[in-house]
């Protein structure tokens, strides 16, 4: 068992287990910190995955790294690399002000068999790849892009492949064929929904965003989904629901993501899709917290923004202080195959509502299109497609539902 004092662990070290040491750490200058991640490189900037893929510049962007490893020294936080938690054994902690002592009352055991004491817990582990085949990733060519050894493994892979597939036509998925097309490969993406981004852009906006990555040399397949792989060690082909196969070198999938509650569930702590929590960011144990993409707040929110608030709000109510969290709407956003991609709001899909109105603005020639939504006349939701300079001022319009008369200067 490590030595003197347990104080606040934190079991991942991403947006939301890094935010919730700095704050730890800011509220309680005392309280011993100590973060276990499973991967051994110190924490990044995930969002950047993606473009990691074909570009190797990318790990040494200074931004690349959430903190350079002397941050962590200077904070006093311990940070542990390349320790897989594998047992809770969760206890009953008093309140920092009823505490008598730095005497452990749970801990946690990584794979390794080294013990983590604790007075608070922390679990901020992320999510892992939803892949609808069984044993898909056990072959050579087969990727899910969550970690930067994964994004390492692709890159090496595309050094002897012609043809990429990647299932799933989400930000995510599209980020990955634009880096697949960026090096010179053929890519297909495969979309079960009958048009790209069906949540983050209407119909129209859909049909933009289409035709700007066909122009860019990437192939679409709507409506349609994954069968089966071809191949026993290696994909040699992907088939589809509709009978056609389409041959592969490699496939990517980025169909969406399920929160890691193992640990959770083992150590009876409450949960639905994710570890269910209040605006606290408690769940149903005193003393163990939980944010990020594994956490349940009404939703579960597998977005990084959102992962850094709550983070923030498990550190300072972990540490002794008093913080709560509320849900909003968070933009999508996307930057590939040569143009951006902002949405925010509620983009006229409430069913049964027929008091939504629209602007929009299309510039065809520049490959620019700008739609704005609104019910009862107050802005309701946007999006941009080609030109998103008032991406802000759009974001801060939706959020105070800007009447109509006002917001048609977003359009310029």
């Amino acid at each position: 068992m490590d030595g003197a004092g347990a104080g606040i662990l934190i079991i991942g070290a991403s947006a939301a287990g890094v935010s919730a040491a700095r704050e730890a750490r800011k509220t309680n200058p005392e309280v011993r910190v100590t973060v276990v991640t499973e991967e051994s490189h110190l924490p990044y900037y995930r969002p950047l995955l993606t473009r990691r893929i074909t570009d190797d510049a990318v790990e040494r962007n200074p931004s690349f790294l959430l903190n350079r490893e002397e941050w962590y020294r200077a904070n006093r936080i311990d940070l542990v690399l390349g320790k897989r938690i594998a047992a809770l054994d969760t206890g009953f902690p008093p309140t920092f002000a009823e505490r008598k002592s730095e005497t452990p009352t749970g801990t946690a055991r990584a794979e390794s068999g080294r013990v983590f004491p604790y007075e608070r817990l922390i679990l901020a582990t992320g999510s892992s790849p939803f892949v609808p085949v069984e044993g898909a990733l056990d072959r050579e060519n087969v990727f899910a892009v969550r970690t930067l050894d994964n994004a390492r493994a692709v890159s090496r892979c595309l050094e002897t492949t012609e043809q990429v597939i990647v299932i799933g036509g989400g930000v995510l998925g599209i980020e990955a064929a634009d880096s697949v097309v960026r090096s010179g490969r053929r890519v297909c993406i495969v979309e079960v929904a009958e048009r790209i981004l069906p949540l983050q852009l209407d119909a129209e906006g859909s049909r933009v965003l289409e035709s700007i990555l066909r122009e860019r040399g990437c192939r679409l397949m709507l409506g349609d989904s994954l069968e089966s792989l071809a191949g026993e060690r290696k994909v040699e082909a992907v088939r589809l629901k509709s009978g056609g196969e389409i041959p592969a070198d490699a496939v990517i999938f980025s169909v969406g993501v399920r929160p890691r509650i193992e640990l959770a569930v083992s150590a009876g702590i409450a949960v639905n899709r994710g570890v269910l929590v209040n605006e606290r960011m408690e769940t149903n144990l005193p003393g163990v917290y939980a944010c990020g993409e594994a956490a349940e707040f009404g939703r579960c929110v597998g977005l990084w923004m959102p992962s850094v608030r709550q983070g923030t709000v498990a550190g300072l109510n972990a540490a002794g202080g008093g913080a709560v969290f509320t849900n909003e709407d968070y933009p999508a956003t996307l930057n590939a195959f040569g143009t951006t991609v902002f949405s925010i709001g509620d983009l006229g899909r409430k069913e049964g509502v027929e008091r939504y109105s629209a602007l929009e603005r299309s510039l065809p020639a520049r490959l620019v299109f700008k739609k704005l939504f609104f019910l009862d006349g107050a802005l309701s939701g946007g999006l941009f497609i080609g030109d998103t300079r008032e991406s802000q001022s759009l974001l801060k319009a939706v959020r105070e539902g800007m009447p109509m008369d006002r917001a048609t200067d977003l359009l310029e």
